[in-house]
């Protein structure tokens, strides 16, 4: 059978089709991949639901009907548009599967995904061009209620490759009593080759045996060997990411050299004797607007190739702080000329630009002598939380707009950007004593938690921004919204809809994976890093209960980012280097008076929250100084990062 097996695998074709080769006397394609055998929508995600489609990069597309997606316990199936306009499935796809209870002493897991490429290994993850095994780790869904039987989830070590097939496999899992987990019967049937297949397993039939058995002989595994075995292809960057380089092309091509119109709306003078802000610049700018309405819960309209289309224009409203060193000199002697640099920042989770009038950030502002800019992420910002609240539950294929509203929030990113390097060089509102302190062409960006997070998308898509220090970040958001705090109310919300939590989980970590590309992390992590022009820090904490610092990790391996020589910890496939060092970091700080980080897919105590903590640390802000003004990354703790929680920072969750 082996031999059999080896032949095919010499002579087939690894990224054949789903369909081809199908008998055409078979009957119209299920709802429900044939693999299945309890829930409809596993495995996740799985070549079956792709059909060919001679229109895109990849040559198929997503093809669900509602019914191929969990329903809530109402009966509605989601809507499928969006999540159908993709041309395979995220880089960033966890994998999900009902086994039932299952014991998993001994796989790979979060701390050593390197087990998972051994020999002996319980499960694959194979990239089917290269027959190469992709690291990975096993988890059980943290978010089951108590008495229920979790998922088990497969997560990838780092972002998958654009356009790629991979294939799943899965042997010799046991129970907790010790008993093994029995192979699944649809599965045992097809390497059978029965003749009682159903007319969806016959269709199958030819991926498994030009894909999935050829990429398991690579791997020294016989096609009757696992429990279960299938193939899953991944979405073409331009697909994925081309409508907002679109939107970012057509907000420029005709934009004048000093940025976007603009209007200073109002001005409050600080007194520099008692504080750190010279003055306080509120306004507004005008940006070209892509959404059908300019309101929260918007989508995307798009002309017949998919591409986004304007639809008008929409004012933004901006806000500055001048710190007093620059309005008066950092010595005093008043305002140097055209050597101020402009720091972006992003704010956190569904807040607004007003988060830059923190005191802590102010004051660091004012040490390094930098102008402060911020805008409301338009999509994830303060008043987008009602539309999120209010919609979702009824249907999650309407997850769509958060995506495709932070998008438009992604254009407006960029151009208060070129406002900054722009028109407000020149304005009497950044000139004092009648010198114009900007310079016009010093950009910075500095973003915590969300802003941390989206900011590394728009590191990765801005033309003007090539350095930025992203704080408590991590990605992609599937695997950070079951381990977050953050979440909790929301999660409720959605479990008054879904009493099945497989189906709940399968939206958290599966689908909604399928649209946050774009503007999260998991989008741009390859654009980002080594071989490219793009460098991030990247400063966390253990037992971060908002932004877990396993996303961190991800995001390094991802990106190439290297640790400093005497790291917090040894993290698996992130090489460390002795400082200084230019190219991407990640440094993790250590707060030696709260519990370990929990091993389970869970949030840490909220209590315990170490989230607030490195902004607020003296060395990792010169750190961060440094990295922004040079490039380098360097070791300021003098050796491993360590803090404690209280009284050095302050635990405030949503932050």
């Amino acid at each position: 059978m082996r031999g059999m097996w080896m032949g095919l695998m010499m002579s087939a074709c690894l990224q054949g089709t789903p369909d081809d080769d199908a008998p055409s006397t078979l009957g119209p394609r299920g709802a429900c991949d044939p693999l299945a055998e309890e829930a409809c929508w596993f495995p996740w995600p799985s070549d079956f639901y792709l059909e060919d489609d001679a229109t895109t990069v990849t040559g198929r597309r997503v093809a669900f009907v509602p019914e191929s997606l969990p329903a809530t316990d109402d009966g509605n199936h989601p809507t499928v548009t969006h999540f159908n306009k993709r041309d395979g499935f995220s880089i960033n796809s966890a994998v999900l599967l009902d086994v039932g209870p299952v014991e998993l002493t001994g796989t790979a897991d979060w701390v050593d995904p390197g087990l998972s490429l051994d020999a002996g290994s319980h499960s694959v993850l194979i990239d089917a061009q290269t027959g190469e095994r992709v690291a990975h780790w096993l988890e059980l869904d943290g978010r089951t209620p108590e008495g229920e039987v979790p998922l088990l989830v497969l997560r990838p070590a780092q972002a998958l490759d654009w356009n790629r097939t991979y294939v799943v496999a899965f042997r010799g899992l046991q129970r907790p009593d010790g008993s093994a987990v029995p192979p699944w019967s649809s599965y045992a049937a097809l390497v059978a080759g029965e003749d009682t297949l159903t007319d969806d397993l016959i269709r199958q039939r030819p991926r498994f045996e030009e894909t999935v058995w050829p990429a398991l002989a690579q791997v020294g595994w016989a096609p009757e060997e696992p429990l279960i075995a299938w193939s899953f292809s991944t979405a073409s960057r331009e697909n994925t990411l081309g409508r907002m380089d679109t939107m970012v092309e057509d907000a420029l091509q005709d934009l004048p050299a000093a940025g976007p119109t603009f209007e200073v709306t109002a001005i409050e003078e600080g007194d520099c004797s008692t504080g750190v802000v010279a003055r306080t610049i509120e306004g507004t700018f005008e940006s070209p607007r892509y959404t059908d309405v300019d309101t929260a819960g918007a989508f995307l309209v798009e002309d017949e190739h998919g591409q986004p289309v304007r639809t008008g224009t929409t004012t933004v409203p901006f806000l500055i702080r001048v710190p007093c060193s620059v309005a008066e000199g950092r010595d005093g002697s008043g305002p140097v000329a055209g050597q101020t640099p402009v720091l972006q920042y992003g704010h956190g989770l569904l807040g607004g630009r007003d988060e830059a009038r923190a005191g802590y950030l102010n004051e660091m502002a004012d040490q390094f002598g930098w102008v402060i800019l911020a805008i409301d992420w338009t999509g994830f910002a303060s008043v987008d939380a009602l539309a999120i609240v209010v919609s979702l539950p009824e249907d999650v294929g309407r997850f769509a707009f958060i995506a495709e509203r932070s998008m438009q929030g992604m254009v407006q990113m960029v151009l208060s950007g070129r406002m900054a390097m722009g028109g407000l060089v020149n304005d009497p509102a950044l000139t004092f004593d009648g010198v114009k302190v900007l310079d016009g062409s010093s950009l910075y960006y500095y973003g915590n938690s969300q802003g941390g997070i989206m900011g590394t998308a728009y590191v990765g898509l801005s033309p003007d921004v090539d350095r930025g220090v992203l704080g408590v970040v991590g990605g992609p958001y599937s695997l950070l919204l079951p381990r977050s705090v953050d979440f909790d109310t929301y999660f409720t919300l959605f479990a008054g809809q879904y009493s099945d939590h497989r189906a709940l989980a399968t939206f958290i970590i599966g689908m909604t994976q399928q649209l946050w590309d774009p503007v999260e992390p998991g989008g741009w992590m390859s654009e980002i890093g080594e071989g490219t022009e793009k460098q991030v820090l990247m400063q966390v904490a253990l037992h971060d209960a908002q932004v877990t610092t396993i996303g961190g990790h991800v995001m390094a391996r991802s990106m190439g980012a290297k640790q400093i020589g005497m790291p917090a910890r040894d993290i698996w496939g992130v090489e460390t280097s002795p400082a200084a060092f230019r190219g991407s970091g990640l440094v993790e700080w250590d707060y030696t008076d709260v519990p370990a980080e929990p091993y389970l897919a869970v949030p840490p105590p909220k209590e315990y929250d170490t989230h607030e903590c490195p902004r607020r640390m003296p060395e990792a802000q010169e750190q961060l100084r440094i990295f922004l003004e040079t490039g380098e990354v360097v070791d300021t703790c003098n050796g491993p990062c360590t803090g404690v929680l209280r009284p050095s920072c302050t635990s405030t969750v949503g932050q």
